[in-house]
């Protein structure tokens, strides 16, 4: 998987990228969300409702893609 990943993002962006995710934990306050949280990309774990940011950056950390 990460080979085939490796290679469409190195494809699509014609130079050198790296690849980040992180966890984002909402704040009790956020957990309603107009239109429902399926539609915020909201999950829910162990411990309680967040989402994941995924980041293709370039050698410099600016961001080239953000997906959540």
């Amino acid at each position: 998987m990460w080979q085939l990943l490796d290679e469409v993002i190195s494809a699509n962006t014609g130079g050198r990228r790296f690849l980040d995710s992180t966890h984002v934990k909402l704040h009790r306050s956020g957990c309603n969300p107009a239109g429902g949280q399926k539609d915020q990309a909201m999950g829910r774990t162990k411990g309680g409702l967040n989402t994941k940011l995924h980041a293709v950056v370039d050698a410099r950390g600016r961001p080239a893609a953000l997906l959540l």
